[in-house]
Order: C-alpha cells, then structure tokens, then sequence
C-alpha cells in the first residue's frame, strides 16, 4: 500500500494554488514543457517533489544567467562599448546581452569556468575584423580552444579573432595538421 509521501501526484487545481496562476496557465506550462508532469488521457499530473526540485533548478539557472549577465555588462562598461550596444533602444540592448550570455555558454559551459574566465579578464567583446559580421559584438575569448575531435588550440596560435572565427581557423589548421592530433599547443 503506498502512503500520502510516496504519491505526491497533484492536479493542476493544486499546481494552480500553490505557484498562484490560474488553471489555463498551468496547462499551457505543462504542454510547452515549462513544468513537469503527466498527462494521463486528458487529466495532467504534477509531481509536487519533482516541481519542488524542477522550480530549484530552474531559480539557480535563473539566477546564475542573470549573475553572468550582469558580468557581460560590466565588461561592456569597461570597454566602453554602450554606445555600440544601446543604440537600437532598451528592447535591442536586452537580445544582443541575451545572445551574448548564450555565446558566453556555449564557450564556457561549466559555472565555474566562466566566472573564472571573466576574472582573467578572458573574455571580452567587440567586433571580429577577420569575419565581417554585420550583426554587431561578437564574444572574444584569450584561451583554448577545443575542436569537435577533442583537440585543442590557444586562440593566439589562430590569431585574435572572434570565438567563431578562431574555432574555424583551429579547424582547418587541424585538418590541414597544423595541430596534432591529441596535443594541445600549451605555451
């Protein structure tokens, strides 16, 4: 016989209650997958744990993007960028920080790495001369790069470009054997 703690199925009456939305604002999170639960015919089930544990995990990504974000506008402030930045109004400044935040991940995906990255002053912004992207700052980063073969390149042995333009030119140099196989270019 299971108790009350091992079933902590809930409808989405009581989903709607505890996170003080209505009914319809649940069904929508549950079919876009906002939260999690179960659709059993046309009933949806929430986990109350599993919402605990899913709304933790979303409050530390939350906040750890914001906590980033607010890094990738200092720096911007520091290199005296704003003017570059804001000139398409409030809504434009919010995507370009945005898509840098997500550049920024995609490079240094682990927390730690990141903030670390940004206390060596590894990352910066600006515009790649080598590309000629016309969609404005581009994430610069004066570390390693690592090819999609495990092999691994400083960004000063590609040249100092842009993130996107140093990983391509890592690329070709590791296909045309610039870099060998398993070795990293370590200074």
């Amino acid at each position: 016989m299971q108790t009350d703690q091992q079933f902590d199925w809930k409808d989405t009456d009581w989903v709607a209650g505890r996170l003080d939305v209505d009914k319809t604002t649940v069904h929508r999170f549950l079919k876009d997958g906002t939260i999690p639960g179960v659709q059993l015919g046309k009933k949806w089930l929430v986990s109350e744990s599993g919402l605990t544990a899913h709304l933790r995990k979303q409050s530390e990504l939350q906040t750890f993007r914001r906590r980033l974000s607010s890094l990738i506008c200092q720096r911007i402030s520091e290199q005296d960028l704003w003017e570059e930045v804001i000139g398409g109004g409030p809504e434009e400044t919010e995507r370009i920080v945005e898509a840098l935040t997500d550049r920024v991940l995609a490079i240094y995906p682990d927390k730690e790495d990141v903030f670390g990255a940004f206390e060596r002053h590894a990352v910066w912004f600006g515009q790649c001369p080598d590309c000629n992207d016309s969609s404005g700052l581009e994430v610069w980063h004066r570390e390693y790069v690592i090819l999609p073969n495990g092999q691994s390149a400083r960004s000063a042995d590609v040249g100092d470009l842009c993130y996107r333009c140093v990983t391509n030119r890592a690329k070709a140099m590791s296909y045309a054997g610039g870099v060998n196989k398993g070795e990293s270019n370590e200074a």
